[in-house]
């Protein structure tokens, strides 16, 4: 529903809803505004709280504050006034999106659009199929297994008629461009969703002895139980060993840390100095110093957002949220000035567009944005 297009000021019936003086049309226009409005952007924050749970609780204590500060209500009225405030909420992140939609400069040529099922795969003999734009069904013939598109955004390596123990080893390639992801079935039934700029190289039949692949960028890993053969994912700087589970590994080169968070069943970490056992719920941290340690506060949920179509922050910087859209969006982000260091908490979904996911980080009212072209602007 567009205030513009209303004969109600949203500002003004905001006023009346807190006082109740709202006439009944008034409050049916008002109650369908705010049933229109998309409410997934009241989370996001500036914030140093040490974990989610903690910034919902100071958000609700602001939100508390807010009210005893007006008058009084009877108790009665209680979820009159919660509503009221969740509503003020929802004219803030408006107003914000107002705003920024407003200032948005006119020289942006490119639209600029969410990311999608993009990926390319190298076959064996260097063969590149660009997957995004083939069509579903059989792709090629590897040493017998036959490797199918079978919907969009997935590609299966058809592990029923793979190759007898003895196949030689061969190695595809799937790489994800920026603004890109994509999800693979490897012959042994291990699922791999590929998040964008990442890439992992694996053999289309394993081998005898144990399941080996070589991954970088972000990736999320449902492994195929098998006891008698290990599953191995090398990174450029860490090695998880696991029989099957469920972890999401997040490896960008552009990243100080490696992160590893498991979801289910148990991995073994392992680094030039240093090696750990990572439990269901945990997340290791290798440092550049290639010292492997658990962060006690990660949320796993945070970790498997974007496969499941979420930005989600929690005790991130800007400069690496914005890393996140940048790859999403594939768009370059410069800063100009002081870029404070405030915590950011909350989440939004990826397929918005990019500038309303930067209409929300606007709200923490540290930081502003310009977009000029393919550029982001990031100022204090």
């Amino acid at each position: 529903m567009s205030q513009q297009n209303s004969r109600y000021d949203i500002h003004d019936l905001s006023e009346k809803f807190m006082k109740g003086t709202l006439t009944d049309a008034e409050r049916v226009w008002f109650e369908q505004w705010y049933a229109s409005f998309d409410d997934s952007l009241l989370e996001l924050t500036g914030s140093r709280h040490a974990s989610r749970k903690a910034l919902h609780a100071a958000m609700k204590k602001r939100i508390q504050a807010a009210i005893a500060s007006r008058a009084r209500k009877p108790r009665q009225r209680m979820l009159f006034i919660w509503s009221a405030a969740a509503a003020l909420i929802l004219i803030c992140s408006f107003a914000a999106l107002y705003t920024f939609r407003r200032q948005a400069p006119e020289t942006q040529l490119t639209a600029i659009v969410p990311g999608k099922d993009k990926a390319v795969l190298t076959l064996a003999d260097g063969k590149k199929i660009l997957l995004d734009e083939a069509a579903d069904g059989s792709l090629a013939v590897e040493h017998g297994v036959h490797i199918t598109k079978t919907g969009s955004g997935m590609v299966s390596y058809d592990f029923k008629q793979a190759g007898g123990s003895n196949s030689p080893e061969v190695y595809n390639t799937i790489r994800t461009p920026r603004g890109g992801q994509f999800r693979l079935t490897l012959s042994d039934g291990t699922r791999i969703w590929l998040n964008s700029d990442s890439y992992v190289r694996f053999p289309v039949n394993f081998g005898p002895n144990e399941r080996r692949i070589e991954a970088g960028g972000e990736l999320y890993l449902e492994v195929a139980k098998d006891p008698r053969h290990k599953f191995l994912v090398r990174t450029d700087r860490q090695t998880v060993e696991v029989l099957g589970t469920r972890f999401n590994i997040n490896a960008y080169t552009d990243e100080s840390e490696i992160r590893t968070t498991l979801f289910e069943g148990s991995v073994k970490l392992s680094s030039i100095r240093s090696s750990l056992i990572l439990k269901p719920g945990q997340q290791s941290v290798l440092s550049a110093e290639q010292k492997i340690t658990i962060d006690e506060n990660a949320d796993p949920e945070v970790a498997a957002a974007w496969k499941n179509g979420y930005f989600m922050f929690d005790r991130e910087d800007i400069r690496s949220a914005m890393r996140k859209i940048g790859r999403w969006y594939d768009v370059d982000v410069v800063y100009q000035g002081e870029v404070p260091d405030d915590w950011l908490g909350g989440s939004i979904s990826r397929y918005k567009r990019v500038e309303d996911v930067l209409a929300k980080l606007q709200l923490t009212g540290q930081i502003h944005f310009k977009i000029e072209g393919r550029r982001v602007i990031v100022m204090h």
